[in-house]
């Protein structure tokens, strides 16, 4: 079984103090409580989680930053620039 959003919020937590030091101000991604990696923009950050792991849960965060705070109707859909309609 697949390890919860809050789990994976809690990785984080517990490597919080590592994560300051060493990649403040990047994004990381924790996936099934193991850290994924670190990555310079949001952007490559959720490229990565849904490529490997679809719609997760996973926990992406810019390090360093306070909690975001997303009503529970928001959804997550990655585009890429390549799938827009021309015109």
């Amino acid at each position: 079984m697949l390890a919860t959003l809050e789990e994976n919020v809690a990785v984080y937590e517990e490597m919080r103090t590592e994560l300051e030091a060493n990649h403040m101000h990047q994004w990381v991604v924790i996936y099934d409580t193991q850290l994924v990696g670190t990555f310079s923009d949001f952007e490559e950050a959720a490229d990565v989680a849904v490529t490997r792991f679809g719609p997760g849960p996973y926990h992406i965060k810019k390090i360093g930053e306070p909690p975001l705070q997303i009503a529970p109707s928001f959804r997550f859909v990655l585009t890429h620039a390549n799938d827009r309609p021309s015109g």
